[in-house]
């Protein structure tokens, strides 16, 4: 029996990419589902018994004198069935914690509710705020894709909770970051001993703010109540973790508009983006290139060329789940993050400044990344390769080999074309390229 084969290669590739996209949809719903057998199953019952500093001396006492039965019955349960208060509010996501919440808050002085309603401003803004210094989902994709450090790359991204969104749906060039200006600072390029120095210097630095966000995740879970949903304790632990599937999202929208030369191709001729299939298929070597890069700093890397591909249906599906996917995180921060009682404002302003000092850490080291990518991408040898997308016979095409300057000839010998000093490959029919 002969095995399947697909006439229509084009038509076979975007197939494929479509089924990868609904991988991507699956790893980003999952989530969400586990979330909610957690909260089913699974209760905490680690909450009421730690508070913040401010006002926890008062939440303390409260539960000690006046919430003491309360209490109980939300570590050990009631003797009998359990009843929820649904006209006091209560529902199922509330059913054990809600009679201690309402006891303390029956009992606590207006003027600390409205401190808390204060700290709760505050909290709700922090996700804007962070995504605002964050690093974007482009630039932590380029350090996955171009400079082939995906396990730092996903670091990165866990300890930077918020994405930063330009502008919705909009479609720009991925290389337009590496764009060098006049003046910039050239980078030192570390050899040697030097450079693995630096690079476990870095991961130190992205470990150490990742630990701290995990810290603030625990924190916030044991020692304040969301009231989004009470009974869990891990509701601002999910929304940290939901950057990774929008994380591996963008980089595979990345993927599909740009990558970085493999060791083995030829540089000077044009390079087909052949879909989805045969980038699983020679994944092996992609693993092995990337298993040497990771632990190598981006400006002690080897001469970066990338090969850039024309917009493809599969890329607008994906950057049109992407975009709602960045927004539907800041929205859902927002409402967790606000909806945390029995915090007053001066803990929330250690908690904002602790997740505000790991993303400006975290942005200083991809910051540095991204320049070292810069520097070698336009350094003399590396840079932009064409790509084969829309090239055949009889067309013309504005194909760019390297650093912006490009020439595209169609019906013209090599000799015919008035460069000075360049060398010309020929790609196709009778279309030249200058490098």
């Amino acid at each position: 029996m002969t095995g399947w084969t697909c006439a229509n290669t084009d038509r076979c590739s975007m197939y494929r990419n479509i089924g990868f996209l609904c991988l991507l949809l699956q790893l980003w719903i999952t989530p969400i589902h586990g979330v909610r057998y957690v909260y089913g199953f699974l209760q905490a019952s680690t909450q009421f018994q730690h508070w913040y500093e401010q006002y926890g001396t008062v939440f303390e006492t409260i539960t000690r004198d006046n919430c003491a039965r309360e209490y109980q019955d939300y570590l050990y349960g009631v003797t009998g069935n359990l009843t929820i208060d649904r006209l006091g509010g209560g529902d199922e996501a509330s059913s054990i914690t809600q009679p201690v919440i309402l006891c303390i808050l029956n009992h606590t002085s207006d003027y600390v509710k409205n401190q808390m309603s204060s700290a709760q401003v505050l909290l709700g803004l922090t996700p804007t705020i962070l995504a605002l210094l964050g690093p974007s989902s482009a630039e932590l994709s380029l350090l996955t894709v171009v400079a082939r450090r995906p396990f730092i790359a996903l670091l990165l991204a866990l300890a930077c909770p918020s994405i930063y969104l330009s502008r919705a749906f909009e479609q720009s060039n991925p290389l337009d970051i590496l764009n060098d200006r006049p003046g910039r600072i050239s980078q030192w390029r570390f050899q040697g001993g030097k450079r693995w120095a630096f690079c476990l210097l870095q991961y130190a630095i992205i470990i150490g703010a990742l630990s701290n966000v995990g810290t603030l995740y625990y924190q916030l879970g044991v020692r304040t109540v969301c009231m989004f949903w009470p009974n869990g304790t891990i509701t601002v632990l999910v929304w940290g973790l939901l950057v990774w599937p929008i994380h591996v999202l963008s980089s595979f929208a990345f993927r599909l508009r740009a990558r970085r030369t493999y060791s083995h191709e030829n540089r000077n001729e044009p390079v087909r983006f052949g879909g989805l299939w045969p980038w699983l298929k020679y994944s092996g070597p992609r693993i092995r290139e990337a298993w040497k890069t990771e632990l190598v700093p981006a400006v002690s890397q080897e001469d970066m060329y990338i090969v850039t591909f024309d917009e493809s249906i599969a890329l607008i599906v994906v950057n049109w789940i992407l975009t709602p996917s960045i927004v539907i995180h800041v929205i859902f921060g927002t409402l967790t993050l606000s909806s945390l009682t029995f915090i007053g404002p001066r803990d929330a302003v250690e908690v904002a400044g602790r997740f505000m000092f790991s993303v400006l850490v975290c942005r200083a080291v991809l910051m540095y990344e991204i320049a070292g990518i810069r520097d070698r991408y336009n350094s003399d040898e590396g840079g932009q390769v064409s790509s084969l997308h829309a090239v055949g016979e009889g067309e013309t095409d504005d194909l760019i080999m390297k650093n912006g300057v490009s020439i595209a000839e169609y019906g013209r010998s090599m000799e015919s074309i008035p460069v000075p000093e360049a060398h010309y490959y020929p790609v196709g029919g009778n279309v030249y390229f200058r490098k």
